[in-house]
């Protein structure tokens, strides 16, 4: 009977493994080889938790929450699939359909395997960090310097795009901040160092920030208010020694000192030579006025991409998943997706007066998601719904631990 219960334990960790090391290791958009081996885990972890867990779920043990969120996923899915077929390349658009299809059975796999188990929380963020900590250490040893920060060279040395990599770094260092103001366990400030490393080498506005803000928004936000005053001061200190260094320090200034510079001089509206932000200001003014054309339903999935080709001469989004899902879902799409992440934000502010890390983690998530998809386009990528899922399981756990003590009472 031992045995049978180590041999069942080990093969529920391996199918998470095996959807982990594609998740994080191999990028779906590198090659179609990769593509397929992500698809193949996704699949896997799914169909293995589906025959193992689903006739032992009790649906009335859910919270609200933890049910809601892959009725979003599938309903949102399903939207994102009608819409390939209004728009004006029907396979483009199913193909695009069906890389979220494969997103979302892998989340709700990853919420079943969780089975609202702090502990088990812990290993998936343990082996994420584990597996992101190899890439890293292999991108470092394998990767000249002076492909950092560019975009082709770095993803033909990595396999990586170094915006895509940095942002799994940033928001990693999150969970390892989670972890650490859980536990107390010192490994996780080490891991914090590695994956803040990671967002820095990616040389990527939004994950060096990402990855710098986080860490004093967490000290912060876990704190109460006579604590608050003394920690912003000191934050505030770090934050001009640390701009200084980034300003003098010629390789760190190469990574991302300039960037965050010239981001910053074009919210000043101050000239920039960074061609970077003027081609994604002219794309997201090209996906309003799309949007203007057919505010309701939009041009169909992936319609930005597809009614931009000719202009722009190859595939690309609007590098802002706000213009892009008005562009190609219209009204109707854009407040489908942002409907529950708006619903989790309220909460989640209601309950930051406790001070609590779960709550804390999953603001923070949420938050930078919301902030940051300005800049980028995530309604399909795996990562961005990975660390949503993680948000969401651990704020699960906290609501059902409170509920189940209100009921104890």
């Amino acid at each position: 009977m031992g045995a049978l219960i180590i041999m069942k334990i080990k093969t529920d960790r391996l199918v998470l493994l095996l959807y982990l090391v594609p998740l994080l290791a191999l990028p779906y958009y590198a090659n179609e080889i990769y593509k397929l081996l992500n698809y193949l885990a996704a699949v896997l972890f799914f169909a293995y938790e589906a025959l193992v867990k689903v006739k032992k779920i009790k649906i009335h043990t859910f919270n609200k929450l933890f049910f809601g969120y892959p009725v979003w996923l599938v309903v949102f899915s399903l939207f994102v699939v009608l819409a390939s077929f209004w728009s004006n390349n029907r396979s483009a658009s199913l193909s695009k359909a069906l890389i979220l299809f494969v997103v979302v059975i892998g989340q709700i796999a990853l919420l079943l395997w969780s089975n609202f188990d702090l502990k088990r929380v812990e290993y998936i963020i343990n082996m994420s960090l584990l597996i992101a900590s190899v890439i890293l250490i292999k991108t470092i040893l394998t990767t000249p310097f002076s492909a950092l920060g560019y975009q082709d060279l770095f993803s033909a040395y990595t396999g990586f795009d170094k915006n895509g990599f940095a942002m799994m770094g940033a928001f990693l260092s999150v969970c390892a901040l989670y972890e650490y103001f859980k536990s107390g366990n010192k490994k996780y400030i080490v891991y914090w160092m590695l994956m803040f490393a990671m967002a820095i080498i990616g040389a990527s506005r939004k994950g060096a920030l990402i990855a710098i803000i986080s860490w004093p928004m967490m000290v912060v936000l876990k704190n109460k208010p006579s604590k608050k005053v003394a920690y912003i001061g000191g934050f505030s200190i770090l934050a001009l020694i640390g701009v200084y260094f980034m300003l003098t320090n010629e390789t760190l200034y190469s990574l991302v000192g300039e960037r965050l510079s010239t981001l910053f001089l074009s919210l000043l509206n101050k000239e920039s030579s960074d061609g970077s932000i003027a081609e994604r200001t002219v794309m997201r003014r090209m996906a309003m006025m799309l949007f203007n054309q057919k505010k309701i339903l939009g041009w169909g999935t992936d319609g930005f991409a597809i009614q931009t080709q000719q202009f722009w001469g190859r595939y690309v989004y609007s590098h802002c998943n706000y213009t892009e899902l008005l562009c190609n879902f219209g009204v109707v799409g854009f407040a489908l997706f942002y409907s529950f992440p708006v619903r989790v934000l309220i909460l989640l502010i209601k309950k930051m007066r406790t001070y609590k890390i779960a709550y804390v983690f999953s603001f923070i998530i949420f938050f930078m998601y919301t902030v940051f998809e300005y800049g980028l386009v995530s309604y399909y990528s795996p990562i961005p719904f990975f660390m949503k899922t993680l948000a969401i399981i651990v704020l699960s756990i906290e609501l059902k631990g409170k509920s189940q003590h209100e009921r104890d009472d």
